[in-house]
């Protein structure tokens, strides 16, 4: 009977671990399917949920300043995306502001910068060709010359670049090489 007893629970032992087995791999099988399963789920929601993040992004990449760009895309109920989407509207309108201003300081002075060069390359022409001069006064005055006309023609293509920006002259024209080359040396 001892015996009987004893193989009765040696067939139930192999048969609970032949059960367990059986229910094991399935179990592991399972959860690791449901693992995959939340990791994409939440993938997929997350994707979706930064979309509005992905556009702005899209939108700053293809922004020029200067350019007059669209206003930034809002496309989302979330606080915090509306709130960062102003605030790049923000950064942008200061942005063209400045841009517009600079351009504006550079005309102006390029346009008061004119007069007293004009001024200045006068008197130092009407001191070179109308008063008695030693060779070194001469020579300091053609330096002067020489320095002003440097700056005449950097004022000359601050101002053309300004035409140029405000849609006053075409970016391309014919133009004569060799005064092209005159004017530079």
């Amino acid at each position: 009977a001892l015996e009987a007893l004893s193989r009765y629970y040696a067939g139930r032992a192999r048969m609970g671990n032949r059960i367990r087995t059986a229910l094991l791999y399935p179990s592991v099988l399972l959860a690791v399917m449901l693992v995959v399963v939340v990791v994409l789920l939440a993938v997929v929601v997350v994707r979706r949920s930064l979309q509005p993040l992905y556009a702005l992004l899209k939108w700053l990449d293809g922004y020029t300043p200067g350019s007059g760009a669209a206003r930034v895309p809002v496309s989302s109920d979330v606080i915090e995306f509306k709130r960062l989407s102003e605030a790049a509207q923000r950064a942008v309108n200061r942005s063209e502001q400045l841009l517009d201003r600079q351009k504006q300081f550079i005309g102006n002075a390029s346009h008061e910068l004119q007069t007293p060069l004009a001024v200045i390359g006068n008197r130092v022409e009407y001191l070179m060709d109308h008063t008695q001069l030693s060779e070194e006064q001469l020579a300091e005055l053609s330096k002067i010359q020489h320095s002003l006309r440097h700056s005449v023609r950097l004022n000359r293509t601050l101002l053309l670049l300004m035409r140029i920006e405000s849609g006053q002259v075409a970016e391309s024209s014919e133009e004569d090489v060799v005064e092209v080359v005159r004017d530079v040396v």
